[in-house]
This record gives structure tokens, C-alpha cells and sequence, in this order.
């Protein structure tokens, strides 16, 4: 199971008045060449060109931040003294080039800047690198099992004892809880409803400092938990696990922790996940059973669905069958002339056989509105035939009274 290291480190550099008008566009400068800490020969540096890097940067100084590895970094460029702070987070792939701005200060509002002829740049870097997940368990409650557990964690027929003091510790929302004359604080005990034991003895373990399954869903359910309840800590050290351990097997708890909790850029990556290994996902057990709220945003984002019929298309025709249901029963149950043209389309072109009866039964009973919508010149005549054919047909074949 993967994590991120983050690695800090920041370096300055003394920009020249001379410079601005000394140099040619092109011309470079770099920095001392600095090493990544705690990387196998990483190292990074700053490119600046005081006259522009091309002619589109004239009258400007470009900066770029350069490494010799793959990385995603997060860098800032500040001028020292000055409201001048330029931020970018980007994923280095092709070393050969540096990431930053043509055009990161203008000459103009550089040279009041100077003094003495000179002025500094700061850059703050941020490197963050893929790594083992290592378990790091809070210390201070290794030590507390001879105390005797006065509370209890209540989930459906299961109980969990603990340390009344833990959960206060750990959490701002036990805490309140157990501060205040509620129902639950004089009892001895909270009942939990959104959790099941599992998860709530995972993650109490883990404030515990007990080992625990190394396992990605079960951490996932950990973080959720600690999310709903505030326990920063433990957030704080299992945040970058969600990203790291992408995978067709992984992916449905992962995602749809995203989706809950609304960790959109999370959710990016797990959109364009999906885009490139639907067809695995589609195949893991736990895709069917999804929210079909969740399916339906995922397959938007992935796919840049605009309308329900979009989505429906691509689920009925990648037999998605769980969204082609749960899409398709309003329009059965209610259709109106605003998407009737829509509902013929999409019924004729993936067979649709319950929506196609729906749409003509609706043309029968909706004779004059309909025929202000003008069909034959929103739908292609295969469609139009073939829903004027069913409506006459279903209207032969009913009982005359």
C-alpha cells in the first residue's frame, strides 16, 4: 500500500537591474543545484531568464523551477518585499524542461523593487513522491491498557469498550458529546448507526496504536470515519492514501469516498481513472452495487455526458444495466412532450422495448400537443415510422368500449 512523502526545501535568487537591460531574450541564468532531500539523487533549480525566455516575454523575467526527476511539485515565486507571489502545482514527466511563467514579472514593476541595484526571488518548493505506507500509531495510548475501559461503543448487537477519556481526546464530536447532559453521556455508552463494528474497531485500534488489516478498503472506512467525527490526526496521516492506491479493485470505495466527502480534484483523477479501465471496473462486484447517483456523476465526468439520454446511451450500450433502470423508470412512469423527442431517439436506437410502448401510448393519448412538436422534423424517419407504427398498432389493439 502506497502513501505520499512530502519533501520542503526553498533557495533565493539575486536579480541584477543590470540584467533586465544586459541580457538578451534567451539569455539564462540558474541556481546552485540543490539536492532533493531523501530521494536517490534528485536534485532541483531555478532557470530565470532576466530579459525573457522568447519574444512573447520581452520586458518580462521568466522563472521556471527544474528537476531531474519525475515528480509532482507545488512551487511558489515571491519577489522579497513585494505583493509579486506566483503558486503552480504540476507533475514533472518530461525533465528536459522547467515548469513556471514566461512572464513572471514585468520590467515595469520590477524596478521600484530594486535596491542597490538588486532584489531577491524566493522559491518554496514542495516535492511529493510515492511511497510504502508505514503505520505510525500515536504513542500516548500504548500505554493506557491498564486502565479499565469505562465507556462503550454501541453498534447494532455489537459493543465496543473503550476509554471514555479517548474518545474525548481524539475527537471534538465525542467530546461535545460527552461534555454535555445528552442521552448518550450519562448512559455509558453512544450508539453509532453509519458505521458498522469493523470499521469503528479499525479505527478506534488505530488511536489505540494496535495493528490493524493492511488493507485499502479498510483504511478508506477509517478515514470516513475519521472525517465524520474529527479526528484530525488520523485524517491527516491517511489523506494520501485514497490517490496513491488507485486501482480496478480499489476503486469503488476509493471513488465513492471522493464523491461523499467532495474531494473533487480526488475525484478528477478517479474520473479519468475510469475513462481508461472502465471495462476492468465494470467487471469488480462492488460497481453494481454503487449509488446510481454516483454512477450517473461518474459516468458525466468521465465520459463529458451532457444530458440523461447521453448517459443512458453509454450505460445501456456498455450493459450497465443497474444506471439503464434507474434512468429509465421517470421517463416510463412520467414523459412529457419536453423529452419525448429525446425518449424516441434513445428507445429506438439501444431497443428499448417498455420506453418505445411508453412514448407511443403517450403520442395517443397527447394527439393535439404532439402534433405542434413537429416529430418528422426532430427525429430521423427510422424513429419517426417506427413510433407512429407502434402508437396506430396499440391503438388497433385496444378493447373498443
Amino acid at each position: 500500500m502506497q502513501t505520499v512523502k512530502v519533501v520542503k526545501d526553498s533557495t533565493t535568487l539575486t536579480l541584477n537591474e543590470a540584467d533586465l537591460t544586459g541580457k538578451k531574450i534567451g539569455d539564462g541564468l540558474r541556481t546552485t543545484i540543490l539536492n532533493i532531500p531523501g530521494t536517490d539523487g534528485g536534485k532541483w533549480w531555478i532557470e530565470y531568464f532576466p530579459a525573457g525566455y522568447r519574444s512573447l516575454a520581452k520586458a518580462h523575467v521568466s522563472a521556471y523551477n527544474c528537476s531531474n526527476m519525475p515528480a509532482k511539485a507545488k512551487f511558489a515565486f515571491g519577489v522579497d518585499g513585494s505583493s509579486i507571489n506566483k503558486t503552480s502545482t504540476y507533475e514533472y514527466s518530461d525533465t528536459r524542461r522547467g515548469v513556471g511563467w514566461s512572464q513572471f514579472a514585468s520590467h515595469e514593476e520590477l524596478r521600484p523593487l530594486f535596491r542597490d541595484g538588486k532584489l531577491t526571488i524566493t522559491c518554496n518548493v514542495e516535492f511529493f513522491f510515492e511511497a510504502p505506507f508505514t503505520y505510525s500509531p500515536p504513542r500516548l495510548f500504548r500505554c493506557c491498557e491498564h486502565v479499565p475501559t469505562d465507556f462503550e461503543l454501541v453498534m447494532g448487537t455489537d459493543r465496543l469498550q473503550v476509554h471514555r477519556n479517548l474518545l474525548s481526546l481524539m475527537s471534538p464530536v465525542f467530546h461535545a458529546i460527552l461534555s454535555h447532559d445528552t442521552s448518550e453521556s450519562p448512559s455509558g455508552e453512544i450508539e453509532i448507526t453509519d458505521f458498522d463494528f469493523n470499521t469503528v474497531k479499525a479505527a478506534v485500534d488505530y488511536c489505540y496504536g494496535r495493528d490493524i488489516e493492511n488493507s485499502v478498503d479498510l483504511y478508506i472506512q477509517i478515514l470516513r470515519f475519521a472525517l465524520k467525527y474529527g479526528i484530525k490526526d488520523i485524517a491527516s496521516q491517511l489523506e494520501s492514501i485514497p490517490l496513491c492506491n488507485l486501482s480496478p479493485e480499489t476503486f469503488c470505495s476509493i471513488a465513492l469516498y471522493a464523491y461523499d466527502f467532495s474531494k473533487n480534484e480526488l475525484l478528477t483523477k478517479c474520473s479519468a481513472f475510469f475513462k481508461i479501465n472502465h471495462d476492468k471496473i465494470k467487471g469488480v462486484k462492488k460497481f453494481a452495487e454503487l449509488p446510481p447517483e454516483f454512477v450517473v456523476h461518474l459516468l458525466r465526468n468521465a465520459f463529458n455526458l451532457k444530458t440523461d439520454f447521453d448517459v443512458l446511451r453509454y450505460a445501456c450500450k456498455n450493459g450497465i444495466d443497474f444506471i439503464v433502470d434507474h434512468m429509465e423508470r421517470p421517463y416510463i412512469e412520467k414523459l412529457t412532450s419536453n423529452n419525448l423527442c429525446s425518449a424516441v431517439n434513445y428507445a429506438w436506437e439501444c431497443s428499448r422495448g417498455e420506453l418505445k410502448k411508453t412514448c407511443a401510448v403517450f403520442v395517443n393519448n397527447n394527439h393535439d400537443k404532439v402534433m405542434t412538436l413537429k416529430l418528422d422534423d426532430q427525429l430521423s424517419n427510422d424513429h419517426f415510422c417506427g413510433l407512429l407504427n407502434l402508437a396506430y398498432g396499440l391503438k388497433d389493439s385496444a378493447p373498443s368500449m
